[in-house]
């Protein structure tokens, strides 16, 4: 029956130009703010480096491969966010506080994951630091939102972008729920409110952990600058078991990232966001009825009295 009250209300404000309100749609959150990040992240690259005659021409000079540090970030800050809204599917409000009566149906409705959660910044780069991505994995891609700095391999020929991602396992999310209110739920997340009293939600997602990945492409010689000297836009990744394109190499070469490659393991506690819902009892039929022709009235005699001033002003 409420229900049919609702579409006749909303029907009656339209037929007189009267806007319904708007979704609410704030949502609550929570941050965690990184704690016991590393003083600096190095950034390794496979340079062809000087060994010999390197106060000759550089065509003279004697090179080999080598694992070479091209310059860190330091300066590491960041955090992770998390949220969630309650939605009262019954009168089509979402929001972090929405009104609920007895026999409405509601959502608990946790935010999808979103690069833009995780926040990071460094200090050793001239780009602006990219978010962070929610991956289990070591997948990293050389782009404009991982590319962090410009430098050149201490002795080494050549000019590198150094690229790094900050890959964060996705966690689980789960709702619990307290309070003198019944309720009748398909599952965790979707429930009818059969009886009156407070509903205490509360979204956890369960703690978990996340790794700084490093890559690097190679842009071309430093003295003098040569597009085709090495391979354009090749993006290499280092501490893995493989990487995304093989590496040039010579006869007796150890090709072994330097180890421990990623050093650092960020660990993620468990975050909650609480909800506090107070479920109404529903006005009886009488009362609803009595208080929509109320509402009818008073607007009807606000039109009225609209038009017979329109008409004293003009006659």
């Amino acid at each position: 029956m409420r229900h049919y009250f609702i579409f006749l209300f909303a029907l009656y404000l339209s037929a007189f130009g009267v806007m319904l309100p708007t979704d609410n749609v704030l949502a609550k959150s929570s941050t965690w703010t990184m704690d016991n990040l590393p003083n600096s992240l190095l950034g390794y690259v496979w340079a062809d480096r000087c060994i010999s005659n390197c106060n000759a021409d550089i065509d003279q000079w004697t090179t080999q491969h080598e694992w070479v540090n091209a310059g860190g970030i330091s300066g590491l800050t960041g955090s992770i966010s998390r949220s969630a809204t309650i939605r009262n599917n019954t009168t089509g409000v979402t929001g972090d506080t929405v009104a609920i009566e007895v026999g409405d149906s509601i959502t608990f409705i946790p935010t999808p994951d979103s690069p833009t959660d995780i926040y990071w910044h460094t200090t050793g780069g001239g780009i602006d630091t990219p978010y962070g991505f929610w991956r289990s994995d070591s997948t990293m891609t050389c782009d404009a939102g991982t590319q962090v700095l410009y430098t050149t391999a201490s002795g080494g020929l050549a000019r590198y972008w150094l690229y790094y991602a900050l890959n964060v396992t996705p966690s689980t999310v789960s709702v619990s729920r307290s309070g003198t209110a019944t309720l009748s739920c398909a599952n965790q997340f979707n429930c009818t409110v059969t009886g009156p009293g407070t509903i205490n939600a509360t979204f956890t997602w369960t703690a978990t952990t996340g790794k700084f990945y490093h890559a690097y492409t190679k842009t071309g010689r430093v003295n003098p600058p040569s597009a085709d000297y090495l391979p354009a836009a090749t993006c290499r990744k280092t501490g893995a078991a493989t990487t995304i394109n093989p590496p040039e190499t010579k006869p007796g070469e150890d090709y072994t990232p330097p180890t421990p490659y990623p050093t650092y393991t960020l660990n993620v506690p468990a975050m909650s966001i609480n909800f506090a819902l107070t479920a109404t009892a529903a006005p009886s039929v009488e009362l609803q009825f009595v208080s929509f022709l109320r509402t009818f009235t008073d607007e009807i005699k606000n039109k009225f009295t609209l038009i017979e001033e329109v008409i004293a002003a003009y006659w």
